[in-house]
């Protein structure tokens, strides 16, 4: 009876670490893929002071314009 305890045990652990590790990779793959375009989720998770990010002469990351905010601009130029 000692050794089905021990099975069990050891059952469930490997289970538990085996979810644990899917959930990790698909939390990498996400981030790898989607999350590491925004720099909010950036800066929640590097910092501010990320030394590797592109910055400009002043120092601080131009935002992106959205699409019609981009079109509004052209057509003020014109």
């Amino acid at each position: 009876m000692g050794n089905e305890a021990i099975a069990t045990v050891l059952s469930v652990l490997i289970a538990i670490a085996a979810v644990t590790f899917v959930i990790l990779f698909g939390w990498l793959v996400v981030w790898k893929m989607f999350l590491i375009r925004f720099s909010f989720i950036r800066e929640l998770f590097y910092g501010s002071s990320n030394g590797s990010s592109r910055k400009t002469k002043e120092g601080i990351m131009p935002t992106p314009l959205r699409r019609s905010s981009r079109i509004r601009d052209m057509k003020s130029r014109k």
